[in-house]
């Protein structure tokens, strides 16, 4: 089976990438963007000038986050627990050294900002059966501080999609959701609401999870080129957390748990509430946005011993701008900017984990983050299938952490820490048309991202007798020097892309822990590298009468190592699998049936550590989706998950620096299988 995928996923490389997909370069006129992109780009969304971008349209019926963005090239999502828990979601690598991956992508919903101040996010936040459209532009062509690049989610309330809907889905493992969507409004004053409960009991003990979540929006036209787009977004997540296994339980026992989670029972519960409004319009040839948005959160977060039980809650502020205009000339022209303001102010207390309970308090800080990006690009071209783009991203960071205990009474040093960065990241661009159907990108762009306060603020021991302090760490930004090479095109019916990606980063952030598995905080590595092929396509297959078969895969290949490190040498990093591959078929009747088989998974050695001695292999998961849609407006969805229950491990949680052998507790077993029965009406 490995080898089947490995095939399939090289294979996958010479075709290339996803279902709808479009490089945001108005200088070609390869493919034609939906409407609501259109609108999207124009007024409100953070874009940034770049080639490396592409979109899909989406439709999850899946509480998982996977479901939502597995068809999005260049996306690498790797299961946790197997519910809407925070899985492993990385672009290029992003992020995935944090446990849960907090960092490494700058996230909008419906143009508003996800990410709190300090840059990190909450995915388990995210219904994933609204999302409808997401766009994701990769790297540092997006002018974002995050090193990924910036994702942008649209729901279909967002979008404002005709009527209203209701929806119904139960299935194994008591898993169940209830939730719809209304609209309403004609003339200058359109809004809709959406909203669900989620649950499930999960497939492993100590996995339960529930979430009710609402989601309203509006846009109320002032005039013929104005407009305000308003929205209300709550989310109550609840989720209990299963343990790590060692390798060999996690393939033999995988629904069972450590003895240290029965007694700490770790569990996130967050209540969360943003609100935002933004002006849009357009005038001439340009358009322009400018908007605020407030968030409230308050987590609380229950870990095992060594982590103890953190409190934060807190306030984010933001204030974003857009402005682009296409200027006449000899030559055709093209000016963007960028800006985005954030500030915050938390509280963040912690204690002991005492068998689940509150223990001792052992921090008390205020955090008070501050961010500001700015992002200038133009675009010009130069002769006819040739066209250049240069651009720069102005970033400054503040993080300030006060003290509010008496450190010394608890026998550590003061965790009261300042850091100030700022810092001009350039980027420029060569596209070139060499036929109707073919655009080739060249490219080279400087990145930075500053560390979130998960980074700076950690527990360690400290003997004797060994009982858990807070610490904090001075970190600098990590920054990124990339060039890539990227080719898009059509080939009859067959939509594909190919890129291969080469970049080196300094001070890269690494959580570590040390010989005895207690946690050391986050270092700034040396030199690491990248080497990252990706590749998707997506084509109509065949069409004849009513019936039309057609297909999609996205496939990456990674080369991610330490560049001669003093201690990990040449080792490739920890947590990226060489290869991770997904691919679907759609087969639809024209009498409303449609069946979607799909497989999804990885191959080659996926390191646990960065020493490289204990590893996980790869896995293939099969998914079959058999649906029937009336025309009266209900429909009927039955979905079948990892169909052949297959045990595989589908993540890690968290990188460690050396495992201290095989049976090292740090492996997450992919879910059984499972099957689900789903009901909607649309009116």
């Amino acid at each position: 089976m490995k080898r089947k995928l490995a095939v399939v996923a090289l294979a996958s490389g010479s075709l290339a990438l996803s279902t709808m997909l479009r490089a945001v370069d108005r200088a070609t006129d390869i493919f034609e963007l939906p409407a609501f992109w259109v609108d999207a780009l124009e007024s409100g969304e953070f874009t940034g000038i770049g080639s490396l971008s592409y979109s899909t349209s989406l439709n999850s019926p899946d509480m998982a986050i996977r479901g939502a963005l597995e068809r999005l090239p260049g996306v690498l999502v790797q299961d946790s627990f197997g519910g809407f828990d925070s899985p492993r979601l990385s672009v290029r690598g992003s992020g995935i050294q944090s446990a849960p991956v907090s960092r490494g992508l700058s996230i909008t919903l419906n143009g508003f900002p996800l990410n709190y101040a300090d840059g990190s996010f909450h995915l388990p936040l995210l219904e994933s059966r609204w999302i409808a459209a997401a766009k994701l532009t990769a790297g540092p062509a997006a002018g974002v501080p995050s090193m990924g690049g910036a994702l942008s989610l649209w729901t279909s309330g967002g979008l404002f999609s005709e009527g209203n809907q209701l929806t119904t889905s139960y299935g194994s493992y008591d898993t169940g959701y209830i939730g719809g969507r209304m609209r309403w409004g004609e003339g200058s004053f359109y809004s809709a609401v959406e909203g669900g409960v989620a649950w499930t009991d999960g497939w492993r003990s100590q996995s339960a999870q529930r979430r009710e979540s609402m989601l309203w929006s509006s846009r109320w036209k002032l005039g013929e080129n104005r407009e305000v787009v308003s929205q209300l977004f709550v989310s109550r997540p609840r989720y209990d957390v299963p343990g790590p296994l060692s390798k060999e339980d996690a393939m033999t026992d995988p629904r069972g748990n450590i003895m240290r989670v029965t007694v700490d029972q770790p569990r996130w519960e967050t209540d969360y509430v943003q609100a935002g409004s933004r002006l849009q319009g357009r005038d001439g040839d340009g358009s322009w946005a400018i908007g605020v948005s407030g968030a409230w959160h308050d987590d609380h977060f229950r870990q095992l011993l060594p982590n103890g039980i953190t409190q934060r809650d807190g306030f984010d502020a933001a204030m974003f701008a857009h402005w682009n205009r296409d200027w006449e000339g000899n030559l055709q022209h093209h000016s963007q900017v960028d800006l985005l303001m954030q500030t915050g102010s938390w509280s963040a207390i912690r204690h002991t984990n005492a068998a689940g309970e509150e223990g001792a308090k052992i921090g008390d800080n205020r955090l008070r983050p501050d961010s500001l990006t700015l992002a200038l690009g133009h675009r010009v071209a130069v002769a006819r299938g040739h066209s250049f783009e240069a651009g720069v991203s102005f970033y400054g960071m503040r993080r300030k952490m006060e003290e509010r205990m008496d450190y010394a009474a608890l026998g550590r040093e003061s965790t009261a820490l300042r850091l100030s960065e700022t810092a001009l990241a350039p980027r420029i661009a060569w596209n070139w048309q060499p036929a109707e159907t073919i655009v080739l990108t060249v490219a080279f762009s400087r990145s930075y991202e500053p560390a979130t306060f998960g980074d700076l603020l950690s527990t360690r021991f400290q003997p004797p007798p060994p009982i858990p302090v807070l610490q904090s760490v001075s970190l600098k930004n990590q920054r990124a020097d990339a060039v890539d090479f990227l080719v898009t095109g059509v080939s009859g019916a067959v939509r594909w892309r190919t890129g291969l990606h080469l970049s080196r980063w300094d001070g890269e952030f690494l959580r570590l822990v040390d010989e005895n598995g207690s946690a050391r905080g986050t270092v700034n590595a040396d030199r690491t590298l990248r080497y990252i092929w990706e590749s998707s396509a997506s084509a109509m297959l065949w069409e004849m009468n009513d019936i039309t078969f057609s297909g999609w895969l996205n496939h990456q290949w990674s080369e991610v190592r330490f560049d001669d490190d003093p201690v990990y040498g040449k080792n490739r990093l920890g947590g990226i699998p060489p290869h991770a591959a997904a691919m679907g078929l759609n087969l639809e009747f024209g009498n409303g049936w449609q069946v979607s088989p799909g497989v999804y998974g990885q191959s080659g050695q996926a390191y646990a550590d960065h020493a490289n001695t204990l590893s996980s292999g790869g896995f293939a998961v099969y998914t079959l989706d058999v649906q029937y849609a009336h025309t009266a407006g209900w429909s009927v969805l039955i979905r079948g998950g990892n169909l052949l229950d297959r045990r595989y491990i589908s993540s890690t949680a968290g990188i460690i620096d050396v495992a201290t052998g095989p049976n090292q507790f740090i492996f997450l077993p992919g879910s059984g299988r499972r099957f689900s029965l789903m009901v909607d009406y649309q009116w």
